[in-house]
């Protein structure tokens, strides 16, 4: 349910819409202290949902933005002991496949 902040947002903006039809875009966004672009944008969205598409729109980010959690890996047991001197480090590094020239 809209708060009543939101309903009386709703319903300035269809009176704009109502001015910028009957009058010039340009009247209405003088009057009501808007940006031309912003009366045609919410000319645009009128046309495309109505009374429904002048209510606030979601600012956040969507659920295709969120961060994806990576599927957790299987656990090995059988790790190997970490290299921590430089010649066991370089003989690991050793086996590693080398990229082609």
């Amino acid at each position: 349910m809209p708060s009543v902040r939101q309903e009386a947002r709703a319903i300035e903006r269809l009176s704009i819409i109502d001015m910028a039809k009957q009058e010039l875009v340009t009247d209405a966004a003088r009057r009501f202290a808007c940006s031309r672009t912003t009366v045609y944008a919410l000319l645009a969205r009128h046309e495309r949902g109505g009374m429904m598409a002048l209510a606030n729109q979601p600012r956040g980010p969507q659920a295709h933005m969120q961060r994806r959690i990576p599927a957790q890996r299987e656990v090995s047991h059988n790790r190997q002991k970490p290299v921590c001197c430089p010649a066991a480090r370089l003989r690991s590094l050793s086996s590693w496949p080398l990229p082609a020239p």
